[in-house]
């Protein structure tokens, strides 16, 4: 097992100098320490930590996939998979200022509307607050196909500097959007959708396996054969 796929567990020192500090590590008078039990990933410069599982801990600037499940005076509630609803203010899902005596919510977004945001603060104990007006791509998704996979996933299924992610969209002609919730969004043909499917099933099943990026590859070709 090479060093990039060594199981650590919650408190092992996995790096000396505290600049390489990742996902999922702490820095410490010891040296950088996993907080999680799981696979070392590097990543550039930096050393994170798959964890072989865990819930969905929103952080600002994550892109997330979810479902509008809720109103309140003046936003959303959205489920986006973590411990308590997400909310989406008027004011980050439109132009200009939000007036309920002018404005209806329902005719904006409505309750089962599937929509990628950004995630604009996390509290710990407050409800994560969203937006959809942050930048081009986000808002109220109508054509995609949807695959939930595992959070701790989402990393392999990215791969290191997007490489797992370019390949499912080269060899499927697709355009993959991918929530760090644990959301993957399909924009292409049925066909495509299953492709992914299948190549995503793989990743979840064999993440930790030497050679996974040739398998995915050689199955996508055989899918299109």
């Amino acid at each position: 097992m090479s060093n990039s796929e060594k199981i650590v567990i919650p408190g092992e020192i996995i790096e000396k100098d505290s600049k390489k500090a990742g996902d999922n590590t702490e820095v410490t008078e010891r040296g950088v320490i996993s907080t999680r039990l799981g696979v070392i990933q590097r990543s550039g410069s930096k050393i994170n930590i798959i964890p072989y599982s865990g819930p969905y801990k929103p952080k600002k600037g994550d892109t997330v996939i979810g479902i509008i499940v809720g109103y309140a005076p003046n936003g959303w509630f959205v489920d986006i998979g973590s411990g308590v609803k997400a909310f989406l203010p008027a004011t980050e899902a439109m132009k200009g200022k939000f007036d309920p005596r002018i404005h209806e919510l329902r005719d904006i977004l409505k309750i089962g509307d599937v929509i990628s945001a950004k995630v604009l603060a996390a509290e710990r104990l407050g409800a994560p607050l969203l937006t959809i007006k942050s930048e081009k791509g986000l808002g109220k998704m109508t054509t995609s196909w949807f695959i939930k996979v595992p959070v701790v996933k989402i990393a392999r299924i990215i791969g290191k500097r997007g490489s797992m992610l370019k390949l499912l969209e080269k060899k499927t002609g697709s355009k993959i959007i991918v929530g760090q919730n644990g959301v993957l969004a399909i924009e292409g043909s049925y066909e495509a959708y299953e492709k992914v499917k299948k190549a995503v099933n793989l990743i979840t099943e064999k993440t930790f396996s030497k050679g996974l990026t040739e398998r995915v590859s050689k199955l996508l070709e055989e899918e299109g054969e």
